[in-house]
């Protein structure tokens, strides 16, 4: 049975292994020296093709849900501030760059696994700084994880209880 373009594939490895089948989506593609190169993200190994199948339905019924786990701060942040920056000054622009730097302990953090007390330490640390730098980090983190609920990546923002 054929798939539908840019659905996905599920391919038979080889040897003998428990789970031979493998379901991988494209990702992204990369350009280097002028060549496009597809990247893929493998969903999952299963022992036959007919659960292989059901799980890339099961991917595409929801693929936030699975690229949830992988997803950084940074990768988030990217998307959003691409979107956000184009309505705003180049003085807010970049205080909001500044103050980005400064949430650099969760910048490889993947998205799901960041919770109240990383941010409210983030915010703790720069308490002796002026109200305007606070708020200026409070407002990326509330931009990042309201992107986040506005794509379905996450159910909750955890950054509207930090103080």
């Amino acid at each position: 049975m054929r798939l539908p373009n840019g659905y996905g594939s599920v391919s038979r490895l080889t040897g003998n292994r428990r789970k031979p089948f493998r379901v991988r989506v494209t990702s992204h593609w990369e350009f280097v020296n002028g060549v496009a190169k597809q990247k893929f993200k493998v969903i999952g190994y299963f022992a036959t093709k007919k659960e292989a199948l059901a799980a890339l339905a099961e991917y595409h019924k929801d693929p936030h849900d699975i690229l949830a786990t992988d997803v950084t701060f940074e990768d988030i942040y990217i998307k959003w501030s691409a979107e956000a920056f184009k309505e705003m000054s180049k003085a807010n622009v970049s205080s909001l760059k500044s103050a980005y730097k400064r949430c650099e302990p969760v910048h490889k953090m993947k998205i799901s696994d960041i919770k109240k007390a990383h941010l409210q330490a983030i915010m703790d640390s720069v308490a002796h700084m002026s109200a305007a730098t606070s708020t200026k980090i409070k407002s990326v983190m509330n931009g990042v994880f309201q992107y986040c609920l506005e794509n379905e990546i996450l159910d909750k923002n955890p950054a509207e209880f930090v103080k």
